[in-house]
């Protein structure tokens, strides 16, 4: 049956890096990003902070991937995330037709749109959601389904002057 590499790597302001005028830095940058996916060489790579929008993805994918990595894409086009740092999964190509993203709205119907949270110490509970939806890999490993779960646990709070 063999075995699968997955593997998961925050690549902070992925979309910075897909621009077509980049200074020296950056270059180096994607340069050196695109080198370490090509020598990881997973079969199913979990992107976070990548870039907004299918259209930015498939510049990760088709231009500086050079279309070895295939950006799974939900079929319904709703991916329930706000911002410019979006969770991808890119699929090795020689498994693209083994892999689907589970529609966010199965997971929602399992875990609700909203809980209550304290936020910092507060007594006063409020209401929160996913501010980056987590994305769902469906992977048929030789008749195993098999769920990658893709999230991003980094919290979106921002301290304004106050003490902790």
């Amino acid at each position: 049956m063999g075995t699968i590499k997955v593997t998961s790597w925050n690549v902070a302001h992925l979309d910075r890096l897909t621009k077509d005028s980049l200074d020296e830095n950056d270059l180096k940058r994607r340069n050196a990003v695109v080198r370490e996916i090509q020598e990881l060489s997973p079969d199913v790579l979990c992107l976070l902070e990548g870039p907004k929008g299918e259209e930015g993805i498939d510049r990760v994918s088709n231009d500086l991937l050079e279309g070895e990595w295939v950006a799974m894409k939900a079929s319904d086009g709703e991916y329930a995330t706000q911002g410019n740092q979006w969770i991808w999964f890119l699929v090795h190509k020689r498994h693209k037709d083994r892999a689907s993203l589970l529609p966010v709205a199965v997971w929602d119907a399992f875990a609700s749109g909203s809980w209550k949270v304290n936020f910092w110490g507060e007594f006063e509970e409020r209401s929160h959601q996913h501010f980056r939806h987590p994305q769902v890999l469906v992977f048929d490993w030789h008749g195993f389904r098999v769920e990658f779960v893709g999230l991003h646990l980094k919290s979106k709070f921002v301290n304004q002057g106050e003490s902790m």
